[in-house]
Formats: C-alpha cells, sequence, structure tokens
C-alpha cells in the first residue's frame, strides 16, 4: 500500500511539474512581402501596431522572395519593381520597431524559387540578380 501511494504522489508531482514548466505560447502574424507592403517606415509601424492591438507576440516575415531581398547587406539585390524606399532596410527597421514592442522577430526565405515561370512576366531589371545571371539570356531572350 505504501509503494502505490508513494508511485501516485511522485506520479502527481511529475504531471504537476510538466504544467509548471509548459513554454509560453506562439500569437504570431504572417507577413510575407508579395501582399504585404513592407517598403517603408510607415508600412513597419502600422504592421507592428496591428500585431501589438491583436495581442500577439511575434511576426515571421518574408525577407526573401525571388533571388531578391528585403534587407541591406545582401548578395542579393533588392526587390525589384517594388517601391522600397532608398537606403530603408526593412528587416533591420522592423526588429527595431518589434523588439522596442516586446515582438520576436523570425525571418524566413523562399530558397528555390528565383523568378516567375510566367512567360509574360518580364525578367528582373537588376542585371546582378541570379536568374539574370545564371537563369535566363537577355539577348537571346532565353531561358539558360
Amino acid at each position: 500500500m505504501k509503494f502505490k501511494a508513494a508511485g501516485l504522489i511522485n506520479l502527481i508531482l511529475i504531471l504537476v511539474a510538466q504544467i509548471c514548466a509548459q513554454q509560453p505560447e506562439y500569437r504570431a502574424f504572417w507577413i510575407e512581402t508579395f501582399n504585404t507592403s513592407i517598403n517603408n517606415h510607415a508600412d513597419v509601424v502600422s504592421i507592428i501596431n496591428n500585431v501589438r492591438l491583436a495581442g500577439c507576440n511575434a511576426v515571421f516575415v518574408q525577407v526573401r522572395r525571388r533571388g531578391d531581398s528585403w534587407y541591406l547587406n545582401s548578395l542579393e539585390p533588392p526587390a525589384d519593381r517594388v517601391a522600397i524606399q532608398p537606403g530603408f532596410d526593412p528587416l533591420a527597421d522592423l526588429i527595431t520597431e518589434a523588439h522596442a514592442n516586446g515582438i520576436e522577430v523570425h525571418a524566413f526565405v523562399i530558397i528555390g524559387a528565383i523568378w516567375n515561370s510566367d512567360p509574360t512576366t518580364r525578367p528582373p531589371e537588376n542585371p546582378n540578380h541570379v536568374f539574370n545571371k545564371h537563369g535566363y539570356n537577355q539577348a537571346a531572350g532565353k531561358l539558360l
């Protein structure tokens, strides 16, 4: 009987310890750059205000879409045909604003895509874009 009581007490203590040790939950926004503008400081402030008002504690933000970037100091060119304010670093600004509001930032990248396969879409304008260097022959107008 003593062993059963001791076992039951140990089981209860283990369960209570597990409940107390649970990690806080993520309540996050998913920010993708096809439909969400993060091209200037006002965009970033608006996003962070919405995250805060929704009671969220994290954002997952897309910083690479198709061989382009939403952060400075990248080997890849800035996003093409998007009105990013010159000299503006969307990721750095988002991190600064989010952390000031107690919000975590997690960056995600699309690693496989370098451009759109739609033949009516013009190739990227930047000659250093990976698609122009390794995937498309501008002079011949065809894929390599």
